[in-house]
């Protein structure tokens, strides 16, 4: 990890991302030793350092001064000094020094430490340096949360970069859509550092044997096997830098299908949940079978967008063909569904419910049990262009507890798997306690 930080305070890095467990030392060397450092190199750098509450960035706002302010750091920067005395508000004759920013003497480089709810307006940035921005599991799997993030990215920070800036993350991963996975995904060139607790993959820049654990002197191998057997979902995300979800948190299990692979001989219905002006309006076409005494369910994106009035559903249907005379089974209101039918839309309201009922109907049709209780099978299949649901799929997970899952799903992420269940279950069990409704062919 020094190696890393070193080549990105001497320029030779200008996009970074550090991976790695949690007490192993990323925030003691990358966001408070590190800006030290680079403000000792160059007084005259303006250093942003975020992380995801304003309490903790003023603690590292604190420890990057004692830092500066110990003699042995003096005397190798002697032309890096801060004020002598705390100063909150600037003036002509003063250089800022409180918890947020401090400013060099008399170079005016400075340090500003704020959370993601906090703003940077005025404060052209050199090096941005990002230091876990999630404090827990059910922080990063939060849609709220993910959005004020990517907002603060986009809105905030990036609009007071420059050409030279330069950038670096720490996190703990827990997401696969974390900033640290929607930088990789959307934005090139980063150099990318995942440092897993116990070496269990080939890598030739690690130097570790198979097996052996990132810094045994603090966090021997014993106790982290202790941490794997006692929680294994949160040690492969937390510890091992690998936050794919393990199917047994999904609350759906699928498979992937092409298109062309739906069979032909299906019914069909479409499921779908309404979004306001910040959530989508999902749509999903769900064709079924049954053969014996099982059910086959697939599952095909139509909509995922936000911001989307009853006239541009309309619109989208019908620019894609859509026949809107066949069912589309919506969680909504009588009084909302009426104003939809009028658009001549076979709006009908869904088979609500409780979610764990919807949850349990589901799978009870769907997905197969030993009687352990362990996974055997299921038949939903979701067809390979549908990203958005593939996701939500993905991260609609039980709640953890003591590292294994309870059934009780976490919030959020659930748009397409609601727009799922309301579709799928109206379809075989009926609407609003009533008979199935008539699914066209």
């Amino acid at each position: 990890m020094c190696d890393y930080v070193d080549r990105f305070i001497k320029g030779e890095i200008s996009k970074l991302l550090i991976f790695a467990p949690p007490q192993h030392g990323k925030s003691e060397i990358t966001t408070r030793r590190a800006p030290a450092k680079m403000l000792g190199d160059n007084p005259r750098l303006r250093i942003a350092v975020i992380c995801y509450a304003k309490e903790l960035a003023m603690a590292f706002n604190r420890d990057i001064q004692r830092v500066i302010d110990d003699q042995e750091y003096r005397e190798i920067y002697p032309g890096t000094v801060l004020p002598r005395s705390n100063v909150v508000t600037s003036s002509k004759s003063a250089y800022l020094r409180n918890n947020t920013m401090f400013e060099t003497v008399p170079h005016k480089g400075s340090i500003r430490t704020v959370g993601v709810d906090g703003q940077l307006t005025g404060f052209p940035v050199d090096v941005a340096i990002f230091d876990d921005l999630y404090k827990s599991r059910s922080d990063a799997l939060s849609p709220k949360r993910q959005s004020m993030i990517r907002s603060f990215w986009e809105s905030v920070l990036i609009p007071r970069l420059h050409n030279d800036s330069q950038i670096m993350g720490t996190f703990t991963r827990w997401s696969e859509h974390d900033l640290g996975g929607f930088l990789m995904e959307q934005d090139g060139g980063w150099t990318v550092l995942s440092l897993p607790a116990i070496k269990d993959q080939e890598n030739p820049e690690d130097p570790r044997e198979m097996g052996e654990a990132l810094w045994p002197e603090k966090h021997s191998l014993e106790r982290l096997t202790d941490i794997k057997k006692k929680s294994p979902i949160v040690f492969v995300s937390l510890y091992q830098q690998r936050p794919q979800a393990p199917n047994e948190i999904k609350v759906y299990r699928y498979n992937l299908i092409d298109n062309e692979q739906i069979p032909v001989e299906c019914k069909k219905v479409y499921g779908v949940d309404f979004g306001y002006s910040n959530d989508p309006t999902v749509i999903l076409e769900i064709k079924y079978r049954k053969i014996g005494q099982k059910r086959y369910v697939y599952i095909n994106e139509v909509l995922y967008k936000t911001k989307m009035t009853n006239g541009l559903i309309k619109k989208h249907l019908k620019d894609r063909s859509i026949t809107i005379s066949r069912p589309f089974y919506a969680d909504r209101d009588p009084k909302d569904i009426d104003e939809l039918r009028l658009l001549g839309i076979n709006f009908i309201g869904a088979r609500k419910g409780k979610i764990s009922e919807r949850i349990e109907k589901t799978q009870d049709g769907l997905m197969d049990f030993d009687e352990e209780g362990n996974f055997v099978e299921t038949r939903i299949f979701i067809t390979k262009t549908s990203h958005n649901t593939i996701r939500d799929f993905d991260n609609y997970q039980w709640e953890v507890f003591n590292g294994k899952p309870i059934n009780v799903p976490a919030e959020g992420n659930d748009h397409a798997p609601d727009a799922f269940s309301y579709g799928y279950v109206s379809a075989i069990h009926g609407v609003q306690g009533g008979n199935s409704a008539t699914a066209y062919d």
